[in-house]
């Protein structure tokens, strides 16, 4: 038993080194090693393969050099790269979005304001930017809306989607009224008095209907007979 054993392990055929030709496409197939390859330059050879100098391979400490510079590059001005991509997708979703909105609410708006869901007319609306907000009513829901929010205790509200009106049809239909009805809204707060005096005088120069003028004149009425109660006001 001792002497088989000694003879398996002393075998030449289990010595035997693994012939080079088996090693002969390693390199060219495996992923691994290609990548190193590329990556860094070196080329890589499996065990017992001699590393035989190649013409293409003669600069590769210099390739080497540049290819981690350009990475290192990369690598730098990768988080800017990143932040500009995503701003350019932001801003290309925001214009669709506010292109969607000026085509298709308007009509949105119209319905609910013709079916009374003031409410939920607004709650979209002030959901809205600014920007998108241009023109997204018509004049006539504009201001049924802005009405409604006046009557219904929301006087700011009222206020700005007056000016909006004011902003997108200063001198269109409806713009006698929509500077009246900022008006009657600054005339209850006197720090807007001044500015509520201006829409009324606004509202008359854009030669209002009967109706119109008559609550213009009377919002001045009220400025002036405020304006007098003050002067006269004996001092203490």
């Amino acid at each position: 038993m001792r002497r088989l054993h000694a003879s398996a392990t002393t075998s030449p055929l289990l010595r035997r080194p693994v012939p080079a030709w088996r090693w002969a496409g390693l390199a060219d197939w495996s992923p691994a090693m290609a990548s190193a390859t590329f990556l860094f330059g070196v080329p890589v050879v499996p065990p017992g393969r001699p590393a035989t100098p190649s013409p293409q391979r003669a600069d590769g400490t210099a390739v080497f050099s540049l290819r981690m510079a350009v990475m290192a590059v990369l690598l730098f001005f990768l988080p800017t790269i990143l932040v500009l991509i995503t701003h350019a997708v932001t801003l290309g979703w925001e214009r669709l979005a506010t292109r969607a909105a000026r085509q298709v609410r308007p009509l949105w708006f119209a319905d609910a304001v013709a079916r009374g869901d003031f409410a939920g007319a607004a709650e979209v609306y002030f959901a809205l930017s600014p920007d998108q907000t241009r023109r997204v009513l018509q004049p006539e829901d504009s201001l049924a809306l802005a009405d409604w929010l006046q009557q219904n205790g929301h006087p700011r509200a009222a206020l700005t989607v007056y000016r909006r009106h004011l902003r997108d049809y200063p001198e269109g239909p409806g713009a006698a009224e929509a500077h009246v009805g900022a008006g009657s809204v600054q005339l209850n707060s006197p720090s807007l008095a001044t500015s509520a005096h201006h829409h009324f005088l606004d509202a008359l120069d854009l030669d209002p209907s009967s109706e119109t003028a008559a609550r213009a004149r009377a919002g001045l009425d009220a400025i002036a007979a405020r304006q007098k109660f003050q002067i006269g006001r004996p001092r203490r």
